[in-house]
């Protein structure tokens, strides 16, 4: 199903066409969590009666327990169990407009907005105000991370309705809802039904990650013209990817020229150095035989035994950060990087 494709490239063809449309999203991306943490520590600075006070700190205790410890699990399953990500990111399976990418595998759901929302339902029981331009706050977060790159839109749903489920919670734990028990109940109810409704909708429509990473984009990309490499570029490509395949795909939207390649290896690198020197001489590559580019991203895919396509190593670099001699061999990288679980130890660490 390609309708979620297709919003994501509505809302991600903003990005690049204005400059400061692209700071606020960066800036939103970045720091809206943290700003909806200063409305609850502003909060928690309000004169109130003991009891109250004792509710308001249960509330956004559980709102943290219960987040810190879902997104813990997660990432021990990605890490140690799954050996990927739950979903690739946008700028990991399919052509994007990246300006921002996350350094961790959490990308399902967009745990920013799952902190987020979930201390919005307490904050805004217990302080209208404050509440509201966190929820407004919430709503930005999420297309931020959409317009960025960062997630897709059902992640930013999904991360939506489990902070509402999890905040539900904690008002409810917390006693902030001044209803009978069997009111209280009821509501708690029916967010957690919406939920898992919504949970049922993702296994009918939304792609895995394996899925996702393999296909091709389908449609046209809103806002956006696709560019044929020049003919230079791809030789010097496959030149250097050789004897792996490679793909790369590029679109301007009139203010960046972007390109997304993709190296395909038949089996899982002996150690992250292959797939990190192989990068690095793809970007110096296209960035010298490519005048024209901004920004390209470099992703090294590989068959795992017995488990699905991964990503072994991702790299976004703005040209603003290559260096015009070119990158030397053993430096690390500069720019945004993703590297598969398995190489999260220190002595891999790019």
């Amino acid at each position: 199903m390609d309708f979620e494709f297709i919003l994501f490239e509505l809302i991600n063809g903003i990005a690049g066409r204005y400059g400061w449309l692209d700071a606020g999203a960066r800036l939103l991306a970045v720091f809206g969590l943290l700003a909806v943490l200063l409305l609850v520590v502003a909060v928690l600075w309000l004169p109130m009666a003991a009891t109250a006070r004792r509710r308001v700190f249960l509330s956004f205790l559980l709102v943290t327990a219960v987040c810190g410890v879902l997104a813990g699990v997660q990432w021990w399953l990605s890490a140690h169990v799954l050996h990927h990500e739950f979903r690739a990111r946008p700028d990991n399976s399919r052509w994007a407009t990246v300006l921002l990418t996350a350094p961790t595998v959490l990308s399902f759901p967009a745990w920013p907005v799952v902190w987020a929302v979930a201390f919005t339902v307490p904050l805004y029981q217990m302080a209208r105000w404050p509440g509201r331009v966190s929820a407004l706050v919430s709503g930005l977060l999420g297309i931020a991370l959409i317009v960025t790159g960062v997630n897709f839109p059902f992640d930013v749903v999904t991360g939506c309705l489990l902070g509402l489920g999890i905040g539900a919670t904690a008002v409810a734990i917390g006693g902030w809802w001044p209803a009978s028990r069997l009111s209280t109940g009821v509501r708690l109810t029916a967010v957690w039904v919406l939920f898992l409704l919504w949970c049922g909708v993702l296994v009918l429509v939304m792609r895995p990650a394996s899925e996702v990473g393999s296909a091709s984009p389908r449609g046209p990309i809103t806002h956006s013209v696709r560019v044929t490499p020049p003919a230079r570029v791809m030789q010097r490509v496959n030149a250097v990817a050789d004897p792996y395949p490679a793909t790369i795909e590029a679109a301007t939207n009139g203010h960046q020229q972007v390109a997304w390649m993709r190296i395909t290896l038949p089996a899982p690198a002996e150690s992250l150095n292959i797939p990190r020197e192989l990068t690095r001489q793809l970007v110096n590559a296209v960035f010298r035989e490519w005048d024209a580019l901004d920004m390209v991203t470099v992703s090294v895919i590989a068959e795992f035994p017995g488990e699905k396509t991964g990503t072994l190593y991702t790299v976004t670099l703005a040209r603003g950060a290559w260096p015009l001699a070119g990158i030397p061999s053993g430096q690390a990288l500069p720019g945004s990087k993703y590297f598969h679980p398995r190489y999260l130890t220190p002595a891999s660490v790019p």
